[in-house]
């Protein structure tokens, strides 16, 4: 083993290690704290010496601000207390484990990044001299990453890829140079060494690196990746910062999901791929708030050019008599953006609503009629409309408070209204009309079906489209006259579909997770009816979950409660849940599975958190809970007491775990990718 003498003078010109990609603590074979060894029977390696020394030259640690070491077992990374203000300190490794890499981490502002340091003695040194600790701390958190280009193969080391990943700040620009990147994948996947000091060495499952000019490369192989046409779809790739997970975008969605006003209804009602809208209010309302909701969290929100949170109202907005266009803004990360136009139309004074009142109601007694399929209805008059055989409307007196002009249309192109066309017993038709309001009377709807396709234990049930969610949702219906008779408050599209008997699945397809990581899980869950897509087609995987999408995931995987189903939510905002979900969020909610805030909202287009995922798992699977429960996870101090318990059981069944370096995340989101997975978990321990 080789002596090195070093004077003061001399150690200050000791060589320092950019490592080029990395803050390296070392490993058997593979990384080192520099080369770290080419002679592997060295003895005193750094890879899993039992404690490591740091002196820090400079600025030294704030309080909030933490030196980790991680582990190639993936387990929690090592650190030491009371690092802050200190000139030297020492973690430990007691279980002797490799150390892969380390970071700095500030949990005021959530970046965790990989200082410069300088090693004593290549060979034989359990002392790290870390500097520009201030200096190179970056100014923006990660909250996404996106593959740049596909895969390429290695020409230079036989057998390898690199892939390289653009990764973006909470600021929506490259993050900056030594942001920490941690990959981690299966034990399938052999990571090589980019550093020409670590001649070549090789390491599994994980590899520890920071960003250069925003960007980060891995270079690695397995037996799943095909070198010559490479492809990462069949093994799960996640990134970390620190202790914090980053997203792989692999599409931006620019759609709302959602849109309303404190005052007023669109015209027409919400769909995501309709841009401009209409709203009139009468000349008291001056000032009126937007709420609109995106699929995508990474998503830019802005209305009237100032940024909003998915969910939350915006800032109040004057209103001028006459027209007041409101713009707002969807930027994603990748892609381009997308503009909603609302046009506000105040009243003058003296008037209830924009353009004066809808004058007095006629008093012919007779119904208006028409077969064609459309239909002008004044105020307060009975109509009946029908086109040809196949559909008829009767509208009551009294049903609108203005003129109604209504219109039936057959439904050409279902591609992407239907996953199992043999189920479908009608055409599908578009009722529509001029008014945004909900009618005040019901209307009565009936449908003619083909009765001999019904199969044995089948009936016909009619069903309404809900553009907000994609999704069909079941009316019910009463024979009459050989048609089928359901009441409806409001028009949208409408079918008969025979439900009652097991039919062979149809393998649903989605046009976004092709080599998703999750595409598999996701395919079975949706085969299952445990989720849904969206009407384009896409299944937008990495957008958030919202606390109405998972309520109705959640009541979809329970089957059908033991509920009343006519039974209302109570919530103060019952209003702002989307029809799709109403009756699943009433149902949980009578069952004692969802609740409210404290001021009484559900906020159904609020993202759920991981939190309140496990006390919904835990109260659908009806767990029983310890009243004080510590949970296993590293930030078990940051979890809500009234998670706790829910948090620790659903770990132990394996229903939902913890995230990288065992840390739970109580506060953050949930994907629709992850819900799909954690969904069909709960359906299998509901079986067993």
């Amino acid at each position: 083993m080789l002596e090195v003498t070093r004077s003061v003078k001399s150690r200050r010109r000791r060589e320092q290690v950019n490592l080029s990609k990395r803050f390296v603590i070392g490993r058997k074979l593979s990384l080192s704290i520099v080369l770290l060894f080419i002679a592997a029977a060295v003895s005193g390696c750094i890879h899993t010496m039992g404690e490591l020394q740091f002196e820090i030259e400079g600025h030294t640690l704030q309080a909030n601000e933490r030196l980790y070491l991680r582990l190639q077992d993936g387990t929690p990374p090592l650190t030491s207390d009371n690092q802050a203000g200190q000139a030297s300190f020492s973690i430990m490794n007691p279980e002797h484990k490799q150390m892969i890499g380390g970071f700095v981490h500030d949990s005021a502002t959530g970046v965790s990044w990989v200082p410069r340091f300088e090693y004593e003695d290549v060979y034989n040194s359990s002392k790290v001299y870390l500097s520009e600790i201030a200096e190179s701390k970056p100014r923006a958190k990660p909250v996404a990453a996106v593959q740049a280009g596909r895969p390429v193969a290695d020409l230079n080391k036989p057998g390898f890829v690199s892939v390289t990943y653009a990764v973006y700040g909470n600021n929506r620009e490259p993050v900056d140079d030594r942001t920490e990147i941690y990959i981690e994948t299966s034990e399938q996947v052999t990571f090589y060494d980019n550093e020409p000091r670590h001649n070549g060495q090789m390491l599994s499952r994980a590899m520890s690196s920071f960003t250069d000019k925003g960007l980060v490369t891995f270079t690695m192989m397995s037996s799943l990746i095909d070198s010559n046409e490479p492809d990462l779809s069949a093994i799960p790739v996640v990134l970390y910062s620190g202790p914090t997970p980053i997203p792989i975008v692999t599409s931006g969605h620019a759609e709302l999901s959602a849109l309303s006003l404190s005052e007023g209804s669109l015209f027409p009602e919400f769909d995501p791929a309709i841009t401009s809208y209409a709203v009139d209010v009468a000349y008291g309302v001056s000032s009126l708030s937007v709420t609109a909701s995106v699929y995508d969290v990474h998503a830019l929100l802005t209305v009237n050019g100032t940024g909003v949170s998915s969910g939350q109202a915006s800032e109040a907005i004057g209103l001028n008599v006459g027209s007041n266009p409101i713009r707002i803004d969807v930027t994603p990360l990748i892609g381009d953006a997308k503009t909603y136009t609302v046009t506000v139309r105040r009243g003058a004074a003296g008037s209830s609503s924009y353009g004066g009142g809808s004058g007095p109601a006629s008093h012919d007694d007779g119904p208006l009629s028409s077969t064609n399929g459309r239909l002008t209805i004044p105020a307060g008059r009975e109509g009946l409309l029908s086109l040809g055989e196949a559909v008829r409307v009767s509208v009551p007196a009294g049903a609108a408070e203005r003129e109604l002009t209504l219109v039936i249309e057959e439904v050409l192109d279902t591609g992407k209204l239907l996953f199992d066309k043999e189920r479908l017993l009608s055409s599908i038709f578009e009722i529509t009309k001029n008014v945004p309001e909900n009618f005040k009377r019901p209307v009565t709807l009936k449908l003619a079906y083909e009765s001999a396709r019904l199969a044995e234990g089948q009936k016909p049930v009619v069903f309404y489209y809900d553009e907000a969610s994609a999704q069909w949702v079941e009316i019910g219906g009463a024979a009459d006259d050989g048609l089928l008779s359901v009441q409806v408050d409001h028009f949208t599209r409408f079918a008969v579909f025979a439900v009652g008997s097991e039919r062979k699945p149809v393998k649903p397809k989605f046009s976004d997770i092709d080599g998703h990581w999750a595409e598999g899980a996701i395919l079975e869950a949706a085969g299952k009816g445990l989720v849904s897509g969206y009407a384009n087609g896409s299944f937008r995987p990495n957008a958030a979950v919202s606390r109405a999408e998972f309520a109705v995931m959640l009541m979809n995987a329970l089957g059908t409660p033991a509920a009343d189903e006519a039974a209302e939510s109570g919530f103060t905002d019952a209003a702002a849940i989307g029809e799709w979900a109403r009756k699943a969020i009433a149902q949980a909610s009578q069952a004692g599975i969802v609740s409210g805030y404290a001021d009484g909202s559900f906020r159904p287009n609020a993202n759920v958190s991981r939190a309140e995922i496990a006390v919904m798992l835990a109260r659908a699977s009806q767990l029983s809970l310890s009243e004080e429960s510590a949970t296993p996870f590293t930030d078990d101090r940051d979890i809500p007491a009234w998670a706790k318990a829910a948090a620790e059981e659903l770990n132990r069944l394996d229903l939902m775990k913890g995230r990288g370096g065992n840390f739970f995340r109580p506060n953050e989101s949930t994907t629709r990718a992850e819900a799909a997975t954690v969904m069909l978990r709960f359906a299998s321990h509901r079986t067993e």
